[in-house]
């Protein structure tokens, strides 16, 4: 069960542009109300959607069925329940298979939903049609599954990625001060500066660079404790000559 709010745009034409979940009062064995709309809930959403979207008003209730579009005995009831706070009193019913199956016999004025006391001439539903088309995909567990895996390799890869991103750039910073050629050290700044905010297909050919400019430095650097070392060599063979 859900609410559907509207963009007033004129006395003909309504359309839906969002919609959020009507919560019910908790289940009690005492309590006889437990089938009811929480209305402290409602009010309290619509004083504070009045702020937001000031724009946005509760115009009716929607339903989503699994067979055919006839409305449950319960639709009936939360329609009657919100009456106070409802402004048109319109109703949508849903059926996301008939979408999914693209089934023309059983459109409804040339919609896969059933139009409920509507004094509109045209109803605009894309965000309507996108809750049905949503529930289509919380109804497919399997594909659900398919994609809670294809995400968490995404995520290994990408932490995998970034692990190995921040050790080498921990290496090199151990390793900046002994290097000599500030314009490349510049041209590394700029480099690491750009994959502080370029989360995009460049990062990976950013990768690749900053991964050879990482092997040049390090070149660099071998060369230079190699010179040092030469250095120190020639100090002591002069010695041992004098």
């Amino acid at each position: 069960m859900g609410s559907i709010d509207k963009n007033n745009k004129g006395e003909d034409v309504i359309e839906i542009i969002n919609s959020f979940e009507l919560i019910f009062k908790d289940k009690t064995n005492d309590d006889i109300n437990s089938n009811e709309i929480d209305l402290q809930y409602l009010t309290k959403r619509l004083n504070q959607q009045s702020i937001i979207l000031p724009n946005e008003i509760l115009i009716g209730v929607y339903e989503i069925v699994e067979d055919g579009l006839t409305p449950s005995i319960e639709f009936i009831k939360v329609q009657n329940g919100i009456q106070e706070f409802n402004e048109l009193n319109i109703g949508l019913i849903f059926n996301p298979l008939l979408i999914q199956n693209n089934n023309d016999d059983i459109k409804r004025d040339g919609n896969f939903f059933q139009i409920i006391n509507s004094k509109f001439q045209e109803i605009k539903s894309k965000e309507a049609e996108k809750i049905a088309i949503d529930t289509i995909l919380n109804l497919k567990e399997n594909n659900f599954n398919n994609e809670l895996e294809n995400f968490k390799q995404i995520y290994q890869i990408n932490k995998k990625f970034l692990y190995e991103l921040s050790s080498r750039i921990e290496i090199l910073l151990q390793n900046l001060p002994q290097i000599k050629d500030f314009n490349k050290l510049r041209h590394l700044n700029s480099l690491i500066s750009k994959l502080n905010y370029k989360i995009n297909d460049d990062l990976k050919l950013n990768l690749i660079n900053f991964q050879n400019n990482l092997t040049f430095y390090m070149e660099i650097l071998m060369i230079l404790q190699n010179l040092k070392k030469l250095n120190n060599l020639q100090s002591q063979i002069s010695k041992i000559i004098i």
